[in-house]
């Protein structure tokens, strides 16, 4: 570990876990888990009592508790008490309750015993999954509803020992509180394992609209309120069927997106322009699954923090540590963080709270957000957006892996302008033919970026020409997601793609103040 803290202290900070896998495996690695989680309990102690790091208000569990969700022949009943008994010791050693650990269902947290003992579950399970019926309209139905979560008692039962009362409630739950420091904050627990049923589940499983407009629109965020959003699944590599709408939600009602499954640690920053910004953090296993000596698992997890950046805005540091087999011991992840680092930083687009317990500064205008060219910015007097991500910091791979997400990103919104306007769909199809608004995001993503943005400006002023598109409702409702990929544009060129961003975020500004003129 590197120096101790410096004076900034931060103004929330959380333990991130996930994976346990309680209850898996042979003997032998049944005590290779306990000397692996033995000392996580110890190491964090430690760090946070000699100041290397700061005190953890609350400890965050993204799925994956048990191994079988308590329904394993023999065993499986031991899995959450061994489960409540390691997290209440890592809980009291850090000076925390029970109602401080916040905990998510991940696919080991399911049953799977139930549905096979139970045709009419399977069946349900089936339809829903082949998309012959929808979560919510499953949900709507106490009955259906009670079969979904039967297969989630073990994990429920286990989950009412920790967190405040609230994050009791089942499928999802909502935590609000405000910090000593003054620093409104949400935590929302969303259920991605209702669907889950065998190795198949990626593509087939989902979290619903009733989750996400309970959790983020029945009580609308406060204009400095940092929310937080844990589930099992990251919202990439197509787990969810409904993984778009799902991360352009959070991208617009939230700032961090905390999950686990991929037993590979990750932290980056998807920016959206006027659309908001997410950044998402994967945690590693806390302890992964049983495998031959030559197939090696990354063990591990992260502390993350939230700090005033000593501008009056938000940051959030993330600490990786991974386990080392050779000195038994978890050491910094060199990997994911920058050179000479033991943590990376992510800027947070909200006000930090006033010292003074008065006002915040003004919030920054959407313009002001939008990352544009910054010569061109500056010229026009617009501010120049701040870059969170340091380019020269990363590594070649690094940099792929950003400008891939960046593009997955841009493909995501494309998909959304082509469903809100058939006509502007209809329009960049003519020569394509593709079969559906994906298709045909997936094809002007893989053929040109400039080519992509430079069609959508040219249809979208081709169709309001012709009045197919009216000002009020067409036009301006799909210039901000524009301006949006615009910004996207211009951060793939800090990845050295050859797109010049400046000049087309100028011609979308220009389009939007002659449209709102009208």
């Amino acid at each position: 570990m590197s120096a101790k803290e410096t004076d900034r202290k931060p103004l929330l900070t959380w333990l991130h876990l996930s994976d346990l896998h309680f209850g898996h495996g042979s003997v032998t690695h049944g005590w290779d888990q306990r000397t692996v989680l033995r000392r996580l309990v110890e190491q964090t102690s430690e760090w946070c009592g000699d100041g290397t790091w700061p005190a953890v208000d609350w400890i965050a569990v993204t799925g994956d508790v048990a191994f079988s969700g308590g329904g394993k022949p023999g065993t499986g009943a031991d899995e959450y008490p061994q489960a409540a008994d390691w997290l209440g010791k890592l809980a009291s050693t850090l000076d925390l309750g029970p109602e401080q650990v916040f905990v998510v269902p991940g696919n080991h947290d399911v049953n799977r015993g139930v549905e096979r003992a139970d045709r009419g579950i399977a069946r349900l399970l089936r339809a829903v999954r082949a998309g012959d019926e929808s979560l919510d309209e499953v949900l709507a139905v106490t009955s259906d509803r009670e079969m979904l979560l039967r297969r989630q008692a073990a994990f429920t039962s286990f989950a009412e020992e920790f967190g405040p009362a609230e994050t009791h409630a089942r499928p999802y739950w909502v935590h609000r509180a405000t910090t000593a420091s003054r620093l409104p904050y949400r935590v929302v627990g969303l259920n991605s394992a209702l669907l889950a049923m065998n190795d198949e589940d990626r593509g087939k499983l989902a979290i619903g609209r009733e989750q996400l407009v309970k959790c983020l629109d029945a009580d609308p965020a406060g204009p400095d309120e940092v929310v937080i959003v844990l589930s099992h699944h990251p919202l990439f590599g197509r787990w969810l069927r409904d993984e778009e709408e799902v991360f352009l939600r959070l991208q617009r009602q939230a700032q961090v997106h905390l999950s686990g499954h991929l037993h590979q640690p990750k932290s980056r920053r998807i920016r959206a322009g006027t659309g908001g910004d997410l950044i998402q953090i994967v945690a590693g296993a806390s302890h992964g699954e049983e495998r031959a000596a030559a197939v090696p698992e990354k063990l591990g997890f992260n502390l993350a923090s939230i700090r005033d950046d000593g501008q009056g805005r938000l940051s959030l540091e993330v600490r990786p540590v991974c386990w080392s087999r050779k000195s038994q011991s978890f050491v910094v992840d060199v990997e994911n963080v920058p050179p000479g680092k033991d943590f990376a930083v992510h800027s947070i687009a909200l006000n930090a709270p006033s010292k003074t317990g008065g006002p915040s500064a003004p919030r920054p205008t959407a313009a002001s957000a939008i990352p544009g060219d910054r010569d061109a910015a500056a010229a026009s007097g617009e501010a120049a957006a701040d870059y969170s991500i340091d380019t020269e910091s990363l590594t070649p791979a690094q940099q792929k892996e950003m400008a891939s997400e960046i593009r997955e990103a841009i493909r995501r919104k494309l998909v959304e302008i082509l469903k809100e306007e058939p006509a502007l769909y209809a329009f960049l199809n003519r020569r394509r033919q593709a079969e559906s608004e994906s298709g045909l995001a997936e094809q002007l993503v893989a053929a040109d970026l400039n080519a992509t943005l430079s069609g959508l400006v040219d249809g979208l002023s081709a169709l309001s020409t012709e009045a197919r598109l009216a000002p009020a409702k067409g036009v301006q409702r799909l210039v901000t997601p524009l301006l949006s990929l615009a910004a996207d544009f211009t951060l793939l060129h800090r990845f050295r793609e050859r797109y010049q961003g400046g000049q087309r975020y100028f011609l979308l500004k220009s389009f939007q103040q002659h449209y709102l003129a009208q």
